[in-house]
């Protein structure tokens, strides 16, 4: 069995501290009053050893000579162990056999010698014997005494107290100090306890020796503070402590974590991470230093929705942050309508909502085409289909994204202008039955609002393919030159759509001159604005996707 040097005996020893110089009582924390240090009172058998009760009292940096008589030096399984201590920690462990003993010189005893390290000051020893061997035998056949040989046998004599030895210390080697928050040295030398196996606690007494922390306290590094402390018959001991100045704060992200990028419009990484920002505490900026852990956006930048980019930092000590960014991409714009904006028609002319939102189409920067989406959200015009006035119908269409377009489209109802559907593009539908004169094309205008109501004006025709093809049904243009009387002249180029007067067409009243003709049926409306703007749709169609693929 090993045994620790108790704490309790640091009580014990501060009352043997008051007592007389010279003790009768044996106490192992005494130096002996004579030359031999085993006392027969501090040893007892343990299992197959007999051994000290305590560890007793040496000199550090001492040479001993351990003497067996002969009785015990001819046992054949002679072996004993001495282990040394510093106070209560154990430095090592010494076994002698009966070959490591030598002749004392006297025939009947055997020695041993050996030194005592520097900073060894108690001993303990364990003797193996056979069982009974002890009954009859006890310490007269061993003594320790100072020096390298065999003096002669002597009974233990009690000592005086003394005190060889000096305080040790508790406490960590190590002190972590935080940039940000640094130890001072009266904090760390608070955290230190310092004891005297004669004194007690001498922490009170603690100083620094030498100091290579103060004024370091806000630079990383390792810095070495030595202490020291002396107790009351002067055996002084010193104690170092290393303080490590270590910065454990995580940098810190700001700057734009949210993005929202609107579609066709895409962001480079590196615009993004321009509008990142990272500091530390101790290195300062690390804007710089940011990368990239994970990238969700850049692979998706043409598709809706959220995606996320990882970022990380790590400042000089290790300490790392990280960041989640996101990054949504929308779509914004709202679609885009083609189509007439308004018809001029007259009152008994069959056309439909229906016919009017056929030539209509829809393109969206993000959906493409959403002509098959488009809904009447409201409609001024169908219930007053036979009446003369302006009625708006109003066309909605809304994207993926919720954008909306709302088109409105005027029908304006005239009387007077026979089997002729005029549309704000400058487009003419009429039946081959019908020959539009000069003075048509004038009144049509007026009716459409484009002229004002007035006598003599003068036409100049620039360019003509109607006239002589007006019986054949097709596409035809008349470019004109209309002055007022005034002097003001419009230029208009018309494009005159020319088809076959359906078998079931009945004159009407009023109709323009050169021929017969009536308005246009639902079906024949519905064939001619489909006819009429088809090539104008597509037109349209293609520039929007041309401007979209920019």
């Amino acid at each position: 069995m090993r045994k620790l040097f108790p704490a309790a005996v640091f009580a014990a020893l501060l009352i043997f501290s008051l007592a007389p110089a010279r003790v009768e009582a044996y106490s192992p924390h005494y130096l002996p009053g004579g030359k031999n240090y085993l006392s027969v009172d501090n040893f007892e058998m343990d299992g197959s050893y007999y051994s000290a009760i305590e560890n007793f009292l040496v000199k550090p940096n001492t040479t001993y000579c351990l003497s067996v008589g002969a009785a015990y030096a001819e046992d054949q399984d002679l072996e004993i162990i001495l282990d040394f201590f510093a106070n209560a920690i154990q430095l090592g462990s010494l076994t002698i056999t009966r070959q490591d003993l030598s002749d004392a010189g006297t025939g009947d005893w055997w020695s041993y010698v050996f030194t005592a390290g520097a900073t060894a000051n108690y001993l303990d020893i364990y003797f193996l014997a056979t069982p009974g061997y002890f009954d009859q035998h006890d310490v007269d056949l061993f003594q320790l005494e100072e020096g390298s040989a065999f003096t002669g046998w002597e009974a233990y004599i009690p000592g005086e107290l003394a005190d060889v030895n000096g305080p040790y210390f508790e406490g960590n080697a190590v002190a972590l100090s935080n940039v940000d928050d640094p130890l001072t040295e009266v904090e760390i030398r608070a955290g230190l306890v310092a004891v005297d196996a004669i004194d007690g606690d001498v922490t009170a007494d603690i100083e620094p020796l030498s100091d290579g922390y103060t004024g370091h306290e806000a630079t990383l590094g390792s810095y070495v503070i030595v202490y020291g402390v002396t107790d009351a018959a002067g055996n002084a001991t010193s104690f170092q402590v290393t303080v490590r100045v270590v910065d454990v704060a995580d940098p810190f992200f700001g700057g734009t974590t949210v993005f929202t990028v609107p579609y066709p419009t895409v962001r480079s990484l590196s615009d993004i991470l321009a509008e990142v920002t990272a500091s530390d505490n101790y290195d300062g900026d690390l804007s710089g230093e940011i990368a990239i852990v994970s990238d969700g956006y850049s692979a998706n930048a043409a598709l809706l929705g959220t995606y996320d980019i990882v970022l990380r930092v790590v400042d000089s000590s290790g300490n790392e942050s990280t960041r989640t960014v996101t990054v949504t991409v929308v779509d914004r714009t709202d679609p885009i309508f083609s189509g007439p904006a308004a018809y001029t028609i007259g009152y008994d002319n069959a056309l439909t909502v229906a016919a009017i939102k056929s030539a209509l189409s829809v393109v969206d920067d993000y959906d493409l085409d959403l002509t098959s989406s488009i809904v009447v959200a409201f409609d001024g015009y169908s219930a007053n289909m036979k009446c003369i006035g302006a009625y708006t119908i109003v066309f909605r269409v809304a994207d993926s994204s919720g954008n909306t377009t709302d088109y409105n489209v005027l029908v304006n109802i005239v009387d007077g202008i026979g089997p002729v559907v005029y549309v704000d593009a400058s487009i003419v539908r009429v039946y081959n039955s019908t020959v539009l004169s000069l003075s048509d094309f004038t009144a049509l205008l007026v009716r459409a609002g484009e002229l004002r109501e007035a006598d003599g004006y003068a036409v100049t025709v620039r360019y003509d393919s109607y006239s002589s093809h007006a019986a054949v049904p097709g596409i035809y243009h008349l470019a004109l030159d209309i002055r007022s009387p005034e002097g003001d002249v419009l230029q208009k180029t018309f494009q005159i759509m020319v088809s076959e007067t359906p078998s079931d067409y009945v004159p009407g009243p009023g109709e323009p001159s050169g021929g017969e003709g009536s308005f246009m049926s639902v079906i024949g409306v519905w064939i001619a604005a489909g006819t009429c703007f088809l090539a104008l749709v597509a037109s349209n169609v293609m520039w929007i996707l041309k401007m979209k693929k920019r």
